[in-house]
This record gives structure tokens, sequence and C-alpha cells, in this order.
């Protein structure tokens, strides 16, 4: 597998002129004070989760996700150390690795009355108040409000300086990840892009206070669709990830009722990229599908029910699946679905403007189903053009 070394262009900028990005560490084990909004819930002192509590009042259908089920808790969430994290200090002048290597992790060591090594490397020494009994990586909700700080948690029972953790898509397979431009966002389990060590355990914060005072996330707040974190070593080992997340578009909120939604994961593709779509459906149907239209036939268009569509999936991914999906996401021209796609058009889309509809079969809409929304428009570019237009637009 290819080395990392590159990041995102915001990040790779403030690093060449310098700028020095500071610690974005979350003590996520101060988060007692930490209360989401009237009708949530606060946040359990116990493992870093929301606490279960009564859901806000809604419609039927609402998606109120105020808590993990004890599922998600048992597998993820671990009792680790809530009173202080585990990471290696940084800002001195002692090299952990090598004095774990001299011995002086040993708290008996004579030289340890001035130098406090076991004090100063507690996840090298493993000298941890409660190290991690197996290694995981969880965030504090199951979905997320348009730009609401993402907290995420980790613990690791072997770590290395140069662990990350990673906000990916859902859909991004992140065993074959080739560079960290393929995350969102990331961070160093240190809590930042420019200084690494050992961490045990603690929190991380991927939010609007940004990479510093000075620099902004560039993919911050994140577009609507399925997220998971993931905790991984800088050449790609994957150690833990966890269960997917929702985030939500700036029009809508995680206590509000369900609301239909369909969100491409770019405004413009290059010739043959996979398209990605994530998926809110309220009320699904197990013959539901994604379809793509070109971008003049919408749900306001009065022949729009009789529209053959360009290419189309099953919600549930295929075209020879069923099953009612309510939040999910479905990528065209992957290589498990591209033989699979079928409409008028063939894989890969000629140049040109187009949108996404979920379809509802078989609810007197037609042959072709009856639309119940439709995304926003998408390009896609000829053999040769790029959609990257310089770092200056990133």
């Amino acid at each position: 597998m290819t080395t990392m070394m590159k990041s995102r262009g915001t990040s790779l900028s403030l690093l060449r002129v310098g700028i020095v990005v500071s610690f974005l560490l979350l003590d996520p084990f101060d988060v007692s004070a930490r209360v989401r909004a009237e009708g949530e819930h606060a946040i359990d002192e116990a493992t870093g989760v929301p606490a279960e509590s009564e859901p806000a009042e809604t419609t039927e259908g609402a998606e109120v996700l105020t808590h993990f089920d004890d599922d998600f808790l048992r597998k993820y969430t671990l009792d680790v150390d809530y009173e202080d994290d585990c990471r290696d200090i940084t800002d001195t002048f002692l090299n952990c690795t090598e004095q774990k290597e001299n011995g002086l992790c040993d708290p008996n060591h004579p030289e340890n009355d001035m130098m406090q090594v076991p004090t100063v490397c507690p996840a090298t020494c493993g000298t941890c108040t409660k190290p991690p009994t197996r290694t995981s990586v969880w965030v504090d909700q199951v979905c997320y409000d348009y730009s609401e700080d993402i907290h995420v948690f980790f613990a690791n029972t072997d770590p290395q300086p140069d662990d990350f953790i990673g906000i990916f898509a859902a859909y991004r397979d992140i065993f074959q990840l080739e560079t960290v431009e393929q995350s969102e966002m990331w961070l160093f389990a240190c809590g930042n892009i420019g200084e690494r060590c050992r961490s045990a355990s603690g929190g991380i914060i991927f939010g609007e206070r940004g990479l510093s005072p000075y620099a902004r996330w560039t993919h911050f707040p994140l577009n609507p669709g399925r997220y998971k974190a993931a905790l991984m070593r800088y050449n790609g080992t994957v150690l833990a990830e966890s269960p997917p997340f929702t985030a939500k578009p700036e029009d809508h909120a995680c206590a509000w009722e369900c609301k239909d939604g369909i969100f491409p994961d770019s405004s413009c593709y290059e010739k043959d990229d996979t398209i990605h779509f994530s998926f809110e459906n309220c009320a699904a149907r197990n013959d539901d599908r994604i379809a793509i239209y070109p971008s003049s036939s919408s749900t306001e268009s009065p022949d729009a029910q009789d529209d053959e569509p360009l290419l189309w999936l099953d919600a549930c991914f295929t075209q020879d699946c069923m099953g009612d999906v309510r939040v999910d996401y479905v990528s065209f021209g992957s290589t498990a679905t591209r033989h699979l796609i079928q409409g008028k058009e063939v894989w890969p889309l000629p140049p040109g403007e187009y949108m996404a509809s979920l379809i509802r079969m078989g609810e007197g809409g037609g042959p072709h189903g009856r639309k119940i929304v439709d995304s926003e428009a998408f390009e896609v570019l000829d053999e040769g053009d790029s959609c990257y237009r310089g770092e200056e637009e990133l």
C-alpha cells in the first residue's frame, strides 16, 4: 500500500507557510458539561456517549437519534480513564521511545526523580491510570446537525506515534486508501497534524474551531450524508472504525420529523468517477430506487413521472435486491455495481449536467415510478477535463 504522505489542500498550505497548528484536544472525560439542545440529553460521564433518555416528542416517522443502543455500547465504547486521557506529553525535551529503551519507564529508576518519565510518557510506558483493554473508536452521537462539532473517542492497546483519527464517507473502503486526502478531515491522535505522540485513549473535536484560530477545515461542515470515523496508522493500517453516523443538511435537524433527501458526494465528477449518493427515505418501501436524470427533469416537471431514468439502482445498492432502506448510500460506477446499472444510458455517463431522484415504484407513478425528491444538480466532465480548479479554491 502506498505510504500516506498527503493531506487536504488546506492542511498542506498551512504547513508550507509555517503556521503552527494548535492542539484540538477534547477532554473526553469532562463531558458532563456538554448538553445538547432542549428535547435531547446530556452526555453520560460513565461512557462518554449520550445517556439514555426519553425521546423528544415528534410525529410518526421522525428520526430522533438521542442515544445509542445497548449493542453499540457493548461493541464500541470502553471503560477507560474518564478523569484524564492518556497521551504522551509532547512539549518536553524527552523522546518517550528512547526513554523506554533506556529503561526509564521504571518508576524506581534513579533518574526518574528528576525526569518523571512514567508521568510524561504514560502511553509509551504503559502507565495510564486505566489502560484500554481493546482497540476501538466511536463518536458521541449517531446524528449531527449541520455544522455541529463531531466528538470522536478512541482507545488503543498498542499506540504508535503516527496513529491518526480520520472522518471518512461511509462508502469509503478504508482498507484500500492511498492517501489521507481520501478522508474528509484527519488529525494525529495527539490532536493536530503537526505533532505526533503515542496516545492510548482520548478524544478529538472535528468542528467549527477548525485546525487552529487561523485556519478552518476545508470539508467542514460536512456535506449531508453518512460518515464514519477510523483509527489508523499513517502507513494505511486500519486499527478500528466506528459505525456510520449521519450529517444533516442545513435546513434540517436530527430531532425534527424525518425529511426525504438525496445528496451527491460532489457537484463535479470526472469521466468514469464513481458517483455516490447518500439518502434519507422516510417511508421506505422494499422496491424504492435511486435514479439519475438530466438536470432538467425534476419533480416540478409536468412529464416527470413519465421520464425513463438514464441509470438506476435499488435503494439497497443493486438492481436485483429487495429491502426497505431508510438511511444509507448507493454508488454508481463502483466495481460492485457498474455491470448491473441499466437505463436509457450505459456507464459511464456522457458529459453533461444531471440530478438524482428517490423513486417509489408501484404507487401510481407509471412504469418508471413516482419521484419523491430530487438532488441538487451535478456535472460530469468530458474525458481529460478536471474538476480540480487550483488550491486557492479548495
